[in-house]
C-alpha cells in the first residue's frame, strides 16, 4: 500500500491526532480511497447508454431502504462495466455508496425484486435505444432481460471508452479492464468539487494520450457535481 492509502485507512480522529503530532493546526484534507477507480474513466460515456425516460422508472423500495431509480441504474451499469463479478463489491464500496447515495440497508436480494417489477414498456424503450450488440456477461438478475440489457449497456459504455484510446478502439472488454480499468483512486473533497487521482494502469502511456485521465467533468446528478480527474505521479 502507498502512504496515502494507509493514511486513508485511518479513522478521521487518528488522522487529526497525527496532524497535531506533526505540528499542524488543521487535519489533512478529507479523502477516500477505492480499488474500483476505473469507474471514474467510464463516467464520461455514461449518459449515452442511459434510457431517456429514466425519470419515469419506478424507484427501488425495499423493506428497510429506498433509492431513486436513476442513481441505482447508473451504478449498476458502471459496475458491470468493470465486470460482472465486481458488481456486488462495487455496491458495497464505501466511496461509491457515498457518491451515489446508496442507503445503508439496500438489500441485494430485494434489488432483484426491483428488477422484476420494472415495467416491460420501459425495458423495451431502453432496448430500442441501445445499439445492437452481443451483451457482455452481466451480474445475474431476474428477469434475465434486465441482465442482458445491463450487459449491452456495459458493452456500449466500454466501446465509448475505447474510442478515446489511440489504437484501442476495437479492444475487447477483458483487455480494457486488465490494462486500463483495474486501478485504484484517491478522492479528495475540496469544497464544491471532487478530485480523483487515478493510479497508473499497465498501459498508462496510452491513457495519458487521451483526455480521460486529466479532465474536468460536470455531473449534475452527483454531489458535488464537479469532478476533476488527475493521474497519479507515483
Amino acid at each position: 500500500l502507498s502512504a496515502w492509502q494507509m493514511l486513508a485507512a485511518l479513522p478521521a480522529a487518528q488522522r487529526s491526532l497525527l496532524a497535531q503530532a506533526l505540528g499542524t493546526a488543521a487535519a489533512p484534507p478529507a479523502f477516500d480511497y477505492t480499488v474500483h477507480g476505473g469507474i471514474f474513466l467510464l463516467l464520461d460515456a455514461l449518459d449515452a447508454v442511459l434510457p431517456t425516460d429514466l425519470g419515469a422508472w419506478p424507484d427501488y423500495r425495499g423493506a428497510q431502504a429506498e433509492m431513486p431509480a436513476a442513481p441505482l441504474l447508473r451504478l449498476l451499469i458502471l459496475a458491470n462495466g468493470l465486470g460482472a463479478q465486481l458488481v456486488p463489491l462495487v455496491l458495497q464500496d464505501p466511496l461509491w455508496r457515498s457518491l451515489f447515495a446508496v442507503p445503508p440497508r439496500l438489500s441485494l436480494r430485494e434489488l432483484g425484486n426491483w428488477c422484476d417489477a420494472l415495467p416491460a414498456n420501459r425495458l423495451s424503450h431502453w432496448a430500442r435505444q441501445l445499439p445492437r450488440m452481443t451483451p457482455l456477461p452481466a451480474w445475474p438478475l431476474e428477469p434475465q432481460r434486465v441482465s442482458r440489457l445491463l450487459g449491452r449497456a456495459a458493452g456500449v459504455l466500454l466501446q465509448g471508452f475505447a474510442r478515446h484510446l489511440t489504437g484501442f478502439g476495437n479492444a475487447g472488454a477483458a483487455h480494457l479492464r486488465q490494462n486500463f480499468l483495474g486501478i485504484g483512486a484517491k478522492v479528495e473533497r475540496t469544497g464544491a468539487a471532487l478530485t480523483a487521482t487515478l493510479a497508473r494502469p499497465p498501459l498508462d502511456v496510452i491513457l495519458a494520450m487521451s483526455t480521460l485521465s486529466a479532465a474536468t467533468l460536470e455531473l449534475p446528478w452527483m454531489t458535488p457535481p464537479l469532478l476533476h480527474l488527475r493521474r497519479s505521479s507515483d
